[in-house]
């Protein structure tokens, strides 16, 4: 997945995957390429969250309704999407979880999907919800209402109801056949469905008491469906499939495209030229639509629950995320001036360390991903190694010496030499297997020793020959290991629930417990400077203990960026800088932690996507962001002292858009006064390409346009650029991505 990120020309070389069929190969092959052509950045406004899983939500003016799965209708007032509210709520006493538990507002009545009813609910004053009674239909997947008429899209056939008197509701005709998704244009009813043949119903409806169908298409669907029109188009989204069809003779729908899109997506909301899909595990995925038959994926969102439904108004995404509750997600396209390249996984990117200039990436079921980064502005994959036996995560490198674990089928830490990185060489393989597989969760490597988390145990190798690796002693803590650290005859656990352990190693061979403590929230990751412990602790944010006295730990600080923060990725030490990263908000945070009794936050970063895994390396940062791959960040981006918080935030002064851009783009600056103005473009060697202006300007907002060519009028090749404009005594530079 899991894709806003430009990948230049990612060359595949040698790829060893052993077990994976051809036919699973081609699909993700064709996925690099289809999916991972989106760029544009979006941003989490604000989230609300009451508990309990919601599965539903809709919009009515200035009002969020959402529907949980156990019946609870909640309306949030979002009239400032800052800051949501919680208005009202009503429980239905007898609901039963539908098959979506869809919920449908029209007017002042909220329609809720259940599997024995639709339940309906009176919305006049959203304070003060009252409910209005129930209508006899099981299992209804959609319902659209308009002018008094209800269409109902049900598991077996599909109903038209007057419902002029919402007392007495009355069945006006009805069409054999299952439909999961309904969309409604002046006389017509789109349905999809998600059983074979026939998945796209167009239904006339100029006679509600005798719905005609007018004709089938079949789609390879296998799985729930939803559907919505726009400009003579239908577009058709199920788990894995994005589809846009001609329906301008309705009686012979054609495909004009097709576009895989990966993880499970069964929604589909259309505002302008953007169509925005729920994403399963990812959150949300915006393609364009402005040209149906080139459809294009121009960014995504990861939320940090399961994306079920959404609903989108004036650029702004409201989303059920099951147990993470409503996010609200800016999606107004930005562009991604701190990016340097990326990279995407065949599977999903997890663990990672580097070598020289090779990037060892911890690919999902794939397996090991071995990318040279000595170009940073164009990883290649170079190849994949060692999947056959199932998911990846733990990479650990020290010297030439590769520890690798993966699981799935069988638990297993491999010791790999890296000498030759075209050539990764398996020296040991050790089984830890025991009654089920469970991945190890940490590895740890000191010159003479390796250190294995593995759920409970903590399994140190002796690997005087790394080849011969011999286990020599092992520690059992009270939770599951989740990270380790070693330094000065002393090992740092972090263990979940129970906080963070530290033992002795003076006598290697016989381990000895040394002190604990017990943190507020669940020990992820540590990091060790000096004497101090930086301790990522969930969703009680981060904790710096004092371990000068490693008998003693006591806490420095804790501290938390947002309310629900939480904090799981590995904190990371750049010169007197903490960086850490909250999963809830996709957010960077940077702190100046000179004094660690004095720490200050220098600025804040958002990103799209969850951060897996954070290392920093040759002044670029590295980020595994799991179903989309790895990126590079500019250092600047992270670890300027200015407060970055938002992105979104329109730059008046000097904008480029859209960037990056496959025909042209727009540079528009705002000159306060009538000024002289130089715009040139260069390349990453510093050529000068082409001069846009060398003139006095009005002021005002001012636009020019580079359509891709050299001062020749050449189209010049894919790539990064730079943009340099010299204005009112200002000297800009901006990067520049052109997607041929």
């Amino acid at each position: 997945m899991k894709t806003s990120y430009p990948n230049k020309n990612q060359l595949y070389k040698s790829h060893k995957l052993f077990t994976i069929k051809p036919l699973i190969i081609i699909l993700k092959i064709i996925l690099l390429f289809q999916v991972y052509n989106s760029y544009a950045v979006y941003f989490k406004l604000s989230d609300y969250n009451s508990g309990g899983r919601i599965v539903s939500l809709d919009i009515n003016g200035d009002f969020v309704y959402t529907a949980k799965y156990d019946g609870l209708l909640e309306i949030i007032n979002i009239s400032d999407p800052e800051q949501p509210q919680l208005v009202g709520s009503i429980q239905i006493s007898d609901y039963s979880p539908g098959v979506a538990g869809r919920i449908i507002v029209a007017d002042t009545m909220a329609f809720i999907l259940c599997q024995t009813d639709i339940h309906m609910v009176n919305i006049a004053n959203p304070s003060t919800p009252v409910y209005a009674g129930s209508l006899d239909f099981s299992r209804a997947s959609d319902i659209i209402i308009s002018n008094n008429l209800a269409y109902i899209a049900g598991y077996y056939e599909f109903h038209i109801l007057d419902i002029s008197n919402i007392q007495s509701p009355q069945l006006l005709g009805s069409l054999y056949g299952q439909l999961d998704g309904i969309c409604l244009k002046d006389t017509l009813i789109y349905g999809v469905h998600s059983s074979s043949p026939n998945n796209l119903r167009i239904i006339n409806i100029t006679e509600p008491q005798n719905p005609v169908l007018l004709s089938n298409f079949d789609l390879p669907i296998y799985s729930h469906a939803d559907i919505a029109f726009s400009d003579f188009h239908v577009y058709i989204v199920n788990s894995r499939h994005f589809w846009s069809i001609n329906v301008d003779d309705p009686a012979n729908p054609v495909m004009i495209d097709t576009l895989i899109v990966e993880d499970h997506t069964n929604k589909i909301y259309i505002q302008d030229n953007k169509a925005i899909i729920n994403h399963g595990r990812s959150g949300i995925k915006v393609i364009d639509i402005s040209d149906p038959s080139n459809l294009t994926a121009l960014g995504y969102y990861d939320t940090p629950g399961f994306s079920e439904q959404l609903v989108v108004s004036d650029n702004i995404a409201y989303v059920a995320d099951s147990y993470s509750g409503l996010q609200i997600i800016d999606i107004t396209d930005n562009d991604i001036p701190y990016l340097v390249s990326s990279f995407q996984t065949i599977s999903w990117a997890r663990g990672m360390d580097v070598h020289d200039d090779f990037l060892y990436l911890a690919d999902g079921y794939a397996g090991l991903d071995v990318v040279d980064i000595s170009n940073v502005f164009d990883p290649i994959l170079t190849g994949t190694y060692f999947n056959g036996i199932g998911s990846s995560d733990n990479v650990s490198i020290l010297k030439s010496n590769l520890c690798f674990s993966r699981d799935y089928m069988k638990s297993e830490l491999l010791f790999i030499d890296i000498t030759i990185p075209y050539n990764p060489i398996i020296l040991h393989q050790v089984d830890l297997t025991t009654t089920f597989p469970t991945e190890p969760t940490a590895i740890f490597q000191t010159d003479s020793h390796v250190f294995v988390g593995d759920e409970n145990t903590l399994r140190i190798y002796d690997v005087a020959d790394f080849s011969n690796p011999v286990m020599i002693a092992t520690y059992t803590t009270p939770a599951p290991i989740t990270d380790v650290i070693v330094a000065n005859n002393k090992a740092y656990i972090s263990i979940r629930e129970n906080g963070i352990e530290i033992i002795n190693l003076k006598n290697i061979n016989s381990p000895q417990f040394l002190s604990s403590y017990s943190t507020p929230g669940n020990a992820e990751k540590i990091t060790l400077q000096s004497d101090i412990l930086i301790v990522a602790d969930g969703e009680s944010g981060f904790q710096i203990l004092d371990v000068s006295n490693p008998a003693s730990p006591f806490l420095l600080e804790s501290i938390k960026p947002h309310d629900n923060s939480n904090i799981k990725v590995k904190p990371l030490i750049v010169n007197n800088k903490m960086v850490i990263i909250d999963n809830e908000w996709n957010e960077i945070f940077t702190y100046n932690i000179s004094d660690f009794n004095n720490i200050q936050l220098l600025s804040s970063l958002r990103l799209n996507a969850e951060i897996y895994r954070l290392i920093y390396h040759s002044e670029l940062f590295l980020c595994s962001i799991y179903y989309y791959g790895m990126i590079m960040l500019e250092n600047s981006a992270i670890l300027s002292v200015n407060e970055n918080k938002n992105y979104n935030d329109d730059r008046n002064d000097f904008n480029i858009y859209p960037n990056p851009f496959k025909f042209r783009t727009t540079i528009s600056y705002n000159l306060k006064e009538r000024s002289f103005v130089n715009i040139e473009i260069f390349n990453q060697s510093g050529m000068k390409i082409k001069s846009l202006i060398n003139e006095i300007k009005d002021a005002g907002v001012n636009n020019v346009t580079w359509d891709g060519t050299d001062g020749n009028k050449k189209e010049v090749a894919s790539g990064f650029y730079i943009v340099n404009i010299r204005y009112q005594k200002k000297n800009e530079k901006r990067k520049i991505v052109l997607m041929r």
